[in-house]
């Protein structure tokens, strides 16, 4: 269960993992590495190297509060995100995706720090291919 402050974020996610597991050969293994190589170049040039890597390994925590499977995850210092073939091999069909987990969680803490508008904006750039023109967050819905 996603917790209520990220639950705005929840759908985006679920776009976009929906959107790499249906352009990829694969089975869906690697959707949130993916992910990640594409916000990591857009999100540096704003935040930095160091702040996106305290953004990410901040969203893991709190994917790893959620997840037990998670807890082979973790965030190297240049951004990247390695053991999720571990975490894959734990996680359970009735426990969500860890990896959908985690952009839910990456993107929550966007949503808090700079904003729905921004946030989407940030989504539509880096996925300019993706149909998510039609998505619309409103966190009031959440309070």
């Amino acid at each position: 269960m996603t917790p209520a402050p990220f639950e705005p974020a929840e759908e985006l996610a679920r776009r976009i993992v929906n959107h790499e597991r249906a352009t990829t050969d694969a089975s869906g293994d690697g959707t949130a590495t993916r992910a990640d190589e594409k916000l990591r170049p857009y999100l540096t040039k704003f935040v930095g190297a160091a702040g996106y890597t305290a953004l990410l390994s901040r969203a893991v925590s709190l994917a790893k509060a959620d997840l037990v499977s998670m807890d082979s995850v973790l965030v190297n210092s240049d951004g990247s995100l390695t053991g999720f073939e571990e975490s894959r091999s734990q996680n359970t069909d009735t426990s969500p995706s860890g990896e959908l987990a985690l952009l839910t969680r990456l993107l929550g803490l966007l949503f808090a720090f700079v904003g729905e508008a921004i946030t989407l904006q940030i989504v539509r750039d880096v996925w300019s291919e993706a149909s998510l023109e039609d998505l619309s967050v409103s966190l009031e819905d959440t309070k």
